[in-house]
């Protein structure tokens, strides 16, 4: 059946390589991205994304993705962070297993503008210990103040137009998530929505000339 909603339901894709860049753009569609990878991995796809919608005048529809556990104590959310937070990583890193790492391998992924995955950043990402994590803001840990910080310099960086909240992942008790989800809600949002509109008036591109 053909949806209701008019104009149909947005088209959205997550992503990792910018050879999409262009023509998500061209078709009105969305992009995800982040997760369990290093923000300086996606840097070029969102500059590709960001150069693509100014050129061809359409608006953005970027999203970022981030997993999170929040708690009101800081040093507690990230005590039970600790264990969901290394077996989303490892989760998500353990697909890799089955691609060919050989030299040959990794240049077939290049040469098919798949660079991400070529690279050692990703796979690496499960070698962190999980203060390394944190502390590369590979994922977040913490109080309502601190991650709020962090999102607002990511935001800052990158100029996303929804975050995609990871609360429920690598076996955490559904109470964690649920926790995580109200304090992002009541805690976060407001602040992160209100440093957005203060700097709204620079466009991402305009942020990186500056």
């Amino acid at each position: 059946p053909k949806p209701i909603q008019k104009p149909y339901p947005p088209v959205w894709m997550v992503g990792t390589s910018s050879k999409w860049a262009q023509r998500l753009v061209e078709e009105g569609w969305g992009i995800a991205l982040g997760g369990p990878a290093p923000n300086i991995a996606f840097e070029e796809a969102i500059q590709k994304y960001h150069e693509a919608c100014e050129a061809l005048g359409k608006p953005s529809q970027f999203a970022y993705v981030k997993a999170v556990v929040l708690a009101d104590d800081h040093e507690q959310a990230i005590e039970e962070g600790r264990d969901a937070l290394v077996k989303f990583i490892d989760w998500n890193v353990s697909p890799m297993d089955s691609l060919d790492r050989s030299p040959e391998g990794k240049q077939r992924l290049i040469d098919a503008r798949y660079e991400f995955y070529a690279a050692d950043d990703f796979p690496n990402t499960r070698n962190l210990s999980y203060e390394q994590l944190l502390d590369f803001e590979i994922v977040y840990a913490g109080s309502p103040e601190k991650v709020g910080d962090q999102l607002i310099d990511l935001y800052d960086r990158f100029r996303f137009d929804e975050f995609l909240l990871l609360s429920h992942m690598g076996g955490n008790p559904a109470w964690h998530a649920m926790r995580t989800q109200e304090l992002f809600a009541t805690k976060v949002a407001p602040r992160l929505r209100e440093a957005a509109a203060k700097m709204e008036k620079r466009t991402w591109l305009g942020a990186r000339r500056s």
